[in-house]
């Protein structure tokens, strides 16, 4: 049974519908970082990966932005010591093929008001420009 699942998915992921989620995907994920990057926050990762780390260095305003990121309707993944050294605290934007560009618009206007607020714009290279 197990082998047949892995069988399906291999179909499906090769075929135009899953060619398509994966191009979407990749767009979705490149938009979304870009985006984020642009505002002036450091963001880990490579350019097309789903999984979008925000480096927020300070667990309470990270909290904080989580708590109001619930509020607006934004599900993220918060990752903080001791899993990573307590001033690389971030949170994770997790991207799918099947976000809109409205919303992954809704959340860079949402991350960049809270960005703004809690003083958490830090990407030199970003400010120069």
């Amino acid at each position: 049974m197990f082998a047949q699942q892995v069988l399906n998915s291999l179909d499906f992921v090769q075929s135009q519908k899953g060619l398509d989620n994966i191009k979407r995907l990749q767009e979705n994920s490149i938009f979304l970082r870009t985006e984020l990057r642009k505002l002036g926050f450091t963001v880990y990762g490579d350019l097309d990966s789903p999984v979008v780390p925000v480096l927020f260095y300070n667990p309470i305003k990270m909290l904080y932005i989580n708590q109001e990121l619930l509020k607006r309707k934004i599900s993220v993944v918060v990752v903080g010591f001791p899993a990573v050294p307590l001033v690389s605290a971030r949170i994770r934007f997790c991207v799918s093929a099947v976000h809109s560009r409205e919303q992954l618009e809704y959340i860079v206007e949402h991350i960049d008001q809270l960005g703004d607020f809690c003083g958490l714009k830090y990407d030199k290279k970003t400010l120069k420009q």
